[in-house]
Formats: structure tokens, C-alpha cells, sequence
């Protein structure tokens, strides 16, 4: 037998052998891959208004004990698709959420000011953050148990503080939202 035959058989028995352990893999994987499949289009089907009220209950543990309360504002339909927003409200404190695929604009007003999240937890934590919320999930809900990671550990200014150091942190989220490059990390 020619050794470019003996090299045939011999790549031919490899390929046999890995086939077989590739199709192991998918029976013994297979399952975990359709559960998969079928949780994320089970949230995919979840209406926007539904998703923003379990949200809601993810958050209710941290911001009930300090008086707010819930209330869906309202549904639409836009250019990007369907949206639902909704407000937890206690006095002249309000915390703003918008979903659309997840999570979406968080907005906090206390009176007349309001800051995004991304730019309070900036201001709060720095540019090496600690906030979990924005985060990376094909789960819709793991944005709001990013929040409320975020409410627990740095929010305090917000859910028990007072106007002047809530504004203290608009008036520096401000600043850093202004400036340009590097000049935009805190300290700078």
C-alpha cells in the first residue's frame, strides 16, 4: 500500500472518529441548546408592558421600603418597535424606565432635576465603575437586576438623600458630561 493511501485511510479514520464525538457532543448538549432557544423566544413573545411590570417587581424590593410606588405611563409603537414606560414615584422623586427589547433609558428626577443613569453612576463610581446596569444579557429582565444591583449599592443619594446632594451630583454629572476625551474621566 502507498503511503499517500495509508495517509487516506488514516485521515479518513480521523474524520470517522470525529464525527462521532461531534454528534456525542450534540445529544449530550442538544437539550441545553433548545432550552435555550425556547427561553429566549418565550421572552421575545413577552409584550413590552409585560416585561416593564416584572421588572418592576424586581425593583420593588429596594424602592418600596423608601415609599415608591410603581405606575405604568404608557404603551406605543414606534419606528424601533413596541416600548412601554413607566415611573416609580414617592413625593417629588420619580425613577423613569423605558423598555423596548430591554431595558432602556433610566432617568432620575427629584423636582425640577434629573440625571440618566450612566451619567450618575459616572459621577458616583468613576470611570473603573461597579455598576452593573447597563449589562449584556439575552434575558430582558437581567437589566433590571443590574439596576437593581446599582440602587442597593450606590443610590442612597437618590433614595434617601437630600435635594442639595442630589443636585450636588446632577450639577458634577453635568460637568463630566461636558467635557471631551480623556478630560471626561473623573479626577481629570
Amino acid at each position: 500500500m502507498s503511503t499517500r493511501v495509508a495517509a487516506a485511510n488514516e485521515s479518513l479514520k480521523l474524520t470517522g472518529w470525529l464525527r462521532r464525538l461531534a454528534s456525542l457532543a450534540l445529544v449530550a448538549i442538544g437539550p441545553q441548546l433548545n432550552s435555550g432557544v425556547r427561553q429566549l423566544h418565550r421572552h421575545r413573545a413577552m409584550q413590552p408592558s409585560e416585561v416593564l411590570n416584572r421588572g418592576a417587581t424586581i425593583l420593588e424590593p429596594v424602592l418600596r421600603p423608601h415609599g415608591f410606588v410603581f405606575v405604568e405611563r404608557g404603551t406605543g409603537k414606534g419606528s424601533g418597535g413596541e416600548f412601554a414606560w413607566g415611573e416609580f414615584v414617592h413625593g417629588d422623586r420619580r425613577l423613569e424606565l423605558h423598555f423596548r427589547y430591554s431595558l432602556g433609558l433610566v432617568t432620575y428626577h427629584v423636582g425640577q432635576m434629573s440625571v440618566a443613569h450612566e451619567h450618575l453612576m459616572r459621577t458616583i463610581v468613576g470611570s473603573v465603575g461597579g455598576n452593573e446596569y447597563p449589562g449584556y444579557s439575552t434575558d430582558p429582565l437581567d437589566g433590571f437586576r443590574h439596576l437593581r444591583h446599582d440602587l442597593e449599592r450606590y443610590g442612597s443619594a437618590f433614595l434617601t438623600g437630600t435635594n442639595a446632594e442630589f443636585a450636588a451630583l446632577v450639577h458634577q454629572a453635568a460637568v463630566l458630561a461636558e467635557r471631551k476625551g480623556f478630560g471626561a474621566l473623573p479626577g481629570s
